[in-house]
């Protein structure tokens, strides 16, 4: 397993929400780490339930080695975050093209050691890939002729451009005499937008927008976000938007 090191973005999986902290898997590491409360976000956190969910994909930073990990998410940027998660999906999605280019060389046994022989030499498996697209014979020099004609092959299906979904939870209440109807009317706003609206647990709503451009798609889903924001404001409602991690 690769060495933590302080200051380090990690990706994480929540395992356990406890009443002042949070415990999560830090994938790739095989290790626990904590977040207590206070680096779950900016300003008095009353519910962590409203931050993260058991489950959920996360990206903290490192912030103090010890038998447990201290981690905290309040001091990732949300570029950060995006990048991180972009790179984790490439990863895990580069290792899989691996495994089924190994399959059919009838390799399977030697994942392990040729995933180790390109992080050592490329950093991760996905740079690899894309050495492979241009200087296939430094790849050879690692795992041999036929594996290095075979990933750059392949290269090209791994860094074909996906979809990204942009989401962000919408908090809603209104005190309002109809105000059952009103966030009903917000929500179909929503939906008129462009967005995909499903929801989590009352008054909570996850909304999606899905782009292949990262760039474009950020800026219309938060103009989005924005319209439907000053619509709620119009019809007595209250309404608080919290951005979550691209896929």
């Amino acid at each position: 397993m690769p060495e933590l090191k302080e200051e380090e973005l990690v990706v994480c999986r929540v395992k356990q929400i406890n009443p002042h902290s949070v415990l999560v898997d830090i994938l790739d590491y095989g290790r626990e780490g904590m977040i207590h409360i206070s680096e779950l976000a900016s300003g008095w956190v009353r519910d962590i339930r409203q931050h993260v969910r058991e489950g959920e994909l996360v990206v903290a930073k490192v912030i103090k080695l010890d038998e447990i990990p201290m981690l905290s998410l309040k001091r990732v940027k949300r570029e950060e975050k995006r990048t991180k998660l972009r790179e984790y999906e490439l990863e895990k999605r580069a290792k899989k093209l691996l495994e089924v280019i190994l399959e059919k060389s009838g390799k399977t046994e030697l994942q392990s050691e040729i995933e180790r022989r390109l992080k050592d030499s490329f950093g991760s498996v996905a740079e690899a890939f894309r050495v492979a697209k241009r200087r296939e014979e430094l790849i050879e020099k690692e795992i041999g002729k036929e594996l290095a004609e075979l990933m750059k092959i392949e290269a090209d299906e791994l860094f074909k451009r996906k979809e990204v979904v942009f989401k962000a939870e919408l908090v809603m209440s209104s005190l309002a005499p109809n105000g059952i109807e009103i966030i009903k009317q917000v929500l179909e706003k929503a939906k008129s937008s462009g967005l995909e609206v499903s929801y989590i647990s009352a008054p909570r709503y996850l909304v999606k927008y899905s782009s292949r451009d990262p760039k474009r798609g950020e800026k219309s889903f938060l103009k989005k976000l924005e319209e439907v924001k000053k619509f709620a404001s119009t019809l007595d409602c209250e309404l608080e938007v919290k951005l979550k991690g691209g896929d």
